[in-house]
């Protein structure tokens, strides 16, 4: 993968040939030497702990949210919290998986948007492929044979409570009222690529002009105030359960409207027409089907009302209505004797600058909560002139609003080790993120120079060295005064295009060379953790499907024919459910349907025995590319295929070695895939 983005980088950058030829003689010494280096190892209790949890099938460890922590909780009790929070009306239980029922649906749907009506005589696809080109391959990208409803899974709201049990009592007390967010992940459904799409469009639409998206737009609208800051008081307003209680029909309509005042906007990003865009909207949102794995049974829900959490428009949509019913919040408190000096937003929490009495206030919330049925807000007061907004606590003080960072209660502080197997990048980032946000909500050097000493004492904790904070610091208050008296940088006309940035695991010091030596061609190496904790122990608080009915894998079919005492196996791979590939295997394997006779490597092998059902899955890869590059690495290591035709000690069922993987890194992949 690297060469190929090398070989294209050529053109863009002015690397010749012999460039590229040395960079990748480099890279492969670099990874065979990374290759052989024995990998750090974690301490031997954590290892022991972490193992006896994966095995303890009693356990789930769910993420918390809104904290960066892990909740551990037996799997009754998180079950039956989970099946607490499915209740309708947002939520009825369903007696069967609709979502291959559904994929058919949806695909009718999609054709009709793209290619019109049905015609007598003719396909409609073949008529979009002749028609419209690029209509034709958005159907290709979107539309779906399968679909399987994926997993509730919840996240524990560890953010409405004061602090973790501590006591029998506490705890139990605490799993009685624990508090779950269903989320319902639509990787697995067959609307999924169409909701990406759909994301794209709703993307142009212009944002509520109270919306805000970062807490600096917060701390901008307090001090263009401060003429207010005696005369109104803070208030907080929150939208219990947004993201279900939005009216979908009455969203969709708006929608529809802003996406045909935004035509032009929308074309550039799709060939749909706005209706079509709204229409496809819609049946998305109605196909909110999840599975739940409640003992020895699957239990299937249909979410009802409003938008699931899970879906990536849904934040969008939401967005879009609640700048729709917050159009007159100024008039109706102007109405009940009140002002609203200034409001925003972010997601579902409202900060107001409100003045008037209690009474003005409680009258304003009620008409509020009866504009719309579905829509119910409640209220939190500022205490002693001070309120918490976002990682904010404003307080108004000498005339003017000042600022300082805010944490919850909840938080846990937790930054990663300094012994940690990462790029040392990351590890400086974490002090800089947390530098810049002191510097930028503080608004006096007291509070600022509490939150720098706490920031170091946080890090020092964890084993970061003094100088190592100091200097990441020190470089985080420059650049931030350097920024702020900087001026826009004059267009140039000789503009490098921007590097192509590639991701790879981290391989310790030797990463930092391979880094250098990709720079040189214009290609930007990023790291990523191979394995953590977190992504390790969670996995487990996620129902999974049965072997056959899993897809986007790479699998294994050993056959009953031995060559040098070793089973000739076959090394396959599909973006459909297994069980799917495995029965045209199958019918090729037994001539069952002629058009598949000879399409299978297993039709050279009927007088042969292949262990069909004892298939086994290697690997997963989303992406098309990586899956056969996947597939190949396979076939020329485990299966000993080296060439493309047949050769006498080839243990190989394949008929080739798959996309083309260049001798070099043979060696190097060769203890992954074994």
């Amino acid at each position: 993968m690297v060469s190929d983005i090398a070989i294209k980088q050529a053109d863009q950058q002015g690397v010749t040939g012999d460039d590229i030829t040395a960079f990748l003689n480099k890279a492969e010494k670099i990874l065979t030497r990374a290759n052989n280096q024995p990998q750090p190892k974690p301490p031997k209790q954590l290892t022991e702990s972490l193992k006896s949890l994966t095995r303890d099938d009693s356990k789930v460890i769910v993420p918390a949210d809104k904290a960066k922590a892990l909740v551990v909780i037996s799997k009754s009790d998180y079950t039956a919290a989970l099946l607490r929070s499915l209740q309708s009306p947002v939520y009825e239980e369903v007696t069967s998986d609709p979502a291959e029922a559904f994929a058919g649906r949806f695909n009718e749907h999609l054709l009709t948007a793209l290619a019109g009506p049905a015609v007598r005589g003719r396909r409609r696809d073949t008529m979009l492929k002749e028609n419209n080109p690029e209509g034709y391959q958005l159907y290709r990208r979107l539309s779906k044979t399968h679909g399987r409803s994926g997993p509730f899974y919840g996240l524990v709201k560890t953010h409405k409570y004061s602090s973790p049990p501590s006591t029998d009592d506490d705890r139990l007390n605490w799993i009685a009222n624990l508090k779950l967010r269903p989320i319902c992940p639509a990787h697995r459904g067959a609307d999924y690529e169409l909701t990406k799409h759909l994301t794209k469009c709703l993307k142009v639409l212009p944002r509520p002009p109270h919306s805000v998206s970062s807490p600096l737009q917060v701390l901008e609208m307090l001090q263009n105030m401060t003429h207010a800051v005696n005369s109104c008081r803070l208030v907080s307003l929150d939208v219990e359960a947004m993201f279900p209680s939005i009216p979908t029909q009455t969203a969709i309509s708006l929608i529809r409207t802003q996406l045909r005042d935004n035509r032009d906007a929308l074309s550039d990003v799709t060939c749909l027409k706005p209706d079509a865009v709204a229409d496809l909207l819609n049946i998305s949102i109605q196909n909110c089907h999840a599975v739940i794995q409640d003992g020895d049974k699957e239990r299937w829900f249909r979410q009802t009302t409003g938008l699931a959490m899970g879906k990536s428009y849904s934040p969008v949509v939401a967005d879009l209505y609640m700048g729709h019913w917050e159009a007159d919040l100024e008039l109706l408190a102007a109405n009940c004797g009140g002002r609203v000096h200034a409001f925003c937003r972010y997601a579902d929490d409202y900060l107001v600058l409100f003045e008037g009495s209690d009474d003005i206030l409680s009258t304003w919330v009620n008409q509020l909560n009866s504009k719309d049925s579905s829509i119910n807000v409640t209220t939190d007061l500022e205490v002693n002139r001070q309120l918490p907004y976002l990682d904010i606590c404003i307080t108004r003080r000498d005339d003017k609003f000042c600022t300082k960072v805010y944490r919850k209660s909840c938080n846990t502080n937790q930054v990663p080790a300094f012994s940690s197997y990462t790029e040392t990048r990351y590890l400086r980032a974490a002090i800089r993120s947390d530098c810049t946000r002191a510097i930028r909500y503080c608004s006096s050097m007291r509070d600022l120079q509490q939150e720098l000493d706490f920031i170091r004492q946080k890090f020092h904790h964890h084993g970061y060295p003094r100088s190592f904070i100091d200097s990441a610091i020190q470089k985080t208050r420059t650049d931030l005064r350097l920024k702020a008296r900087a001026l826009p940088a004059p267009p140039s006309a000789n503009s490098h295009p921007a590097p192509v940035r590639v991701s790879v695991p981290f391989a310790g010091p030797l990463f930092y060379q391979l880094k250098r030596e990709a720079s040189k061609i214009g290609i930007q190496l990023v790291s990523k953790p191979s394995v953590t904790i977190g992504s390790l122990l969670c996995s487990k608080a996620k129902h999974h499907l049965p072997k056959l009915q899993q897809s986007n894998v790479i699998y294994r079919i050993e056959c009953s024919c031995q060559v040098d005492g070793d089973p000739m196996v076959y090394f396959g791979e599909t973006d459909r459910e297994l069980g799917t590939r495995l029965r045209e295997h199958r019918e090729s394997w037994t001539g069952a349907v002629r058009s598949r006779a000879n399409t299978s490597a297993f039709s050279t092998h009927r007088d042969c025995s292949p262990a069909f059902d004892a298939i086994k899955i290697l690997n997963r890869a989303s992406h098309h590319q990586m899956r056969l590059l996947l597939e190949s690495a396979y076939i020329r290591t485990v299966g000993r295929r080296e060439a493309v035709l047949v050769s006498p000690n080839d243990a190989n069922v394949n008929r080739n070695s798959g996309a083309l993987l260049h001798d070099r890194w043979l060696p190097i992949i060769r203890r992954f895939c074994q």
